[in-house]
Parts: C-alpha cells; structure tokens; sequence
C-alpha cells in the first residue's frame, strides 16, 4: 500500500493538507486543506556562467548546489554560492542526485542530467573529498525520445535498484535501470509513459514508490514508480486551474520530507 505524500503549491506557496491511505495509490485524490504560507529565500547562487538571463534551476544535495546551465553544461557551487566547477557537455536541462548510489560496489554520490544537444542523459560521480566531477558517461546515453527536457532519479525501495527517468516535450516519459560496464555507467529502457501534453518537471518518493510529473498547462499527475507498476498515471487535484495559487507554467518539482512520515510535494509555477 502505497500513500501519495501531501501535496503542494505553486511559486513558493505551499499546500498543508494529509491524505488517507489509499488501495490504488493511481486513483487517490484525497487533498483537500488548500491553507497556504509564503516561502522566502535565505542565499542564491552567482549567476550561470553562459547567460544570466538563460532559464536555469539547482538542486541542493550533501552541502553542494547541482544546476544546469541550460546553455552550457552541469554547474557545482558551494552552499555559499560560490561556483566550484562547470562541466560544458551540453545544454544539461534538469539534474537529479543520489548520494549512496552503488557503482562496481561502491556507494557512491551520483548526479545526472538530460542532455538536449545529444538527446539523450549524462552522469556524473561526486568525489566528496575534492568535490570534483568524474565523467561517468562519455557521450551521453541516448535516448529513444525525439528530444529529452525532463528528468530525475529513483532508488527502489524494494531491492535498492536506481532508475533514471527522462521526458520529451511530446508527453513521452522513458524509465531506465542504471547499471554498470567497466568504469562506465549503463542504462536499459524498461517502461515508458505518454502525458497528455508538454512536460518539464519531475520528481520521484524514493520512500513510497512515487512518480510525479507536472503537465505544464494542466497540473501534476502521478504514477507508480516501480517498472512493474501500470503505464496509466491519474491527475492530483489541487495542482492546476482548480488551485487559484497556481500560475501555469507548472515546473520544477521537488518533495520536502519531514520526520514523521509525512513531507510536501512542492512546485514552482
């Protein structure tokens, strides 16, 4: 049984609300509070190195600031915003990251990124004592896509498996198992998904077995995120024009988890 996490807001508003357990986690709609509180910055990073103007976005992660410089490449900063490093492989569009990933029996802090000039997804191993980058994937893995925007990471809890999951403007959401070849990291294709229109933003439960992805013109909705789990997503209310907060586009996605089991979905818009 699978319970879908309280869920959201838009531009820095959040939606507190609880849900109830439900049998089809696909078929639950169970939000309900709509009470909102506002959400102010407390540091931004320096500005990407390509183009101040160009749309990017960063992801905190084990006291590191992981962006896409939507121009460039992958960008690293301190918590301070200070910039460490820039690897220019390409219009990097959406980055994700796993701290305990196993790579050839190492746990490892793994980073990825949809890669738009090479349609496909690139991947990085984070060296915690020099905070340097490892190029674990010389070219890119391509996808099967017409072109690749969205993306994130999911770790399995049922047997600790790592799945990437990447979209296309079209609607269309690939799934595909990580896995290892010498010092290489290699990906399978083992499910795909269709939206009914253009998608960007994505973010998966690790806890719960959760997808979520934001429709930008229609709201979030969510599906298994296990291989195995059905292709058919359900939409979740309160995420689009019946939520007055919201302001579409619907973005970049993310989960806030708190420590009693219970955490936020939260959008930007």
């Amino acid at each position: 049984m699978k319970n879908l996490l309280p869920i959201l807001a838009a531009t820095a508003l959040l939606a507190s609300c609880k849900s109830e357990p439900a049998d089809n986690p696909a078929e639950s709609n169970a939000y309900r509070d709509t009470t909102l509180n506002q959400v102010t910055t407390t540091a931004q990073t320096e500005s990407v190195s390509a183009n101040p103007n160009a749309d990017a976005a960063a992801d905190p992660a084990n006291s590191l600031i992981l962006g896409s410089d939507k121009t460039l490449g992958f960008d690293v900063f301190n918590l301070d915003g200070t910039r460490i490093t820039t690897d220019s492989v390409g219009r990097i569009n959406n980055v994700d990251v796993r701290n305990d990933y196993s790579f050839n029996g190492v746990d490892i802090a793994l980073a990825g990124g949809s890669n738009r000039d090479n349609v496909g997804m690139d991947f990085w191993r984070i060296h915690p004592d020099s905070l340097s980058l490892e190029y674990l994937t010389p070219g890119s893995i391509a996808s099967d896509l017409p072109d690749v925007y969205g993306f994130c990471l999911y770790k399995s809890p049922a047997d600790n498996s790592v799945y990437a999951f990447v979209n296309s403007k079209t609607g269309k959401v690939e799934q595909w198992l990580l896995g290892s070849e010498g010092d290489s990291l290699t990906a399978t294709k083992v499910r795909a998904l269709q939206l009914p229109s253009q998608v960007e933003g994505m973010v998966t439960d690790d806890h719960l077995g959760n997808l979520f992805v934001g429709v930008e013109n229609e709201g979030i909705y969510h599906f298994g995120a296990e291989p195995n789990d059905p292709i058919q997503g359900s939409y979740l209310e309160l995420s689009g024009e019946d939520n007055s907060a919201i302001q579409y586009d619907v973005e970049g996605l993310t989960i806030y988890y708190l420590n009693d089991s219970k955490g936020y979905l939260i959008a930007s818009s």
